[in-house]
C-alpha cells in the first residue's frame, strides 16, 4: 500500500500542466506586445482608407493605454504559473505539499486578476471593433 495521500498525484499533473499552459499563454501574451501590428492596405475608396486610418489610431490608443497594465500582468500570470509548476513537481515528491497549496492559491487570484483586466480589455476592444463595422455598413 502506498504511503502517499490520496488525490495527491492528480492535483499535482494538474498543477504541472497548469502551470505549463500559463506559461505558454504568457509567452504568447509576449510576443503579442512585442511584435508590430500591421497597417491595413490602402483602398481605391478614400472613405474606407479613412476609417481604416481612423480604426487604426483607435486600436493604437488602445494598446497603449492597456500596455503598461499588460507588462505587469504577463509576467506575473508566467511567474505564478511557473511557481505552480515547479509545486507540482515537488508535490509528486510529497515535498512541499503546503507550497503546492500555496502556489494554487497564488494562481488563482493571479489568474483571476489576469481575466478582470483581459475582460475589461476585450470590451473595449469590441467597441472599437463595432464602431468600425458600424461605419464600413452604413
Amino acid at each position: 500500500m502506498s504511503d502517499k495521500p490520496m488525490g495527491v498525484m492528480p492535483l499535482c499533473i494538474i498543477a504541472i500542466f497548469l502551470g505549463i499552459m500559463g506559461i505558454l499563454g504568457g509567452a504568447m501574451g509576449v510576443l503579442g506586445l512585442v511584435m508590430d501590428q500591421q497597417k491595413m492596405a490602402p483602398d481605391k475608396d478614400p472613405k474606407l482608407t479613412e476609417l481604416n486610418a481612423e480604426f487604426e489610431r483607435r486600436m493604437q490608443a488602445f494598446m497603449k493605454e492597456t500596455r503598461p497594465l499588460s507588462l505587469v500582468v504577463i509576467p506575473s500570470v508566467m511567474l505564478t504559473s511557473a511557481l505552480l509548476a515547479a509545486a507540482g513537481l515537488a508535490g509528486i515528491n510529497l515535498k512541499g505539499l503546503g507550497f503546492l497549496k500555496l502556489a494554487f492559491v497564488v494562481n488563482l487570484l493571479v489568474d483571476l486578476g489576469s481575466a478582470v483586466f483581459q475582460s475589461i480589455a476585450q470590451v473595449k476592444s469590441i467597441a472599437i471593433m463595432k464602431w468600425y463595422l458600424a461605419e464600413v455598413t452604413a
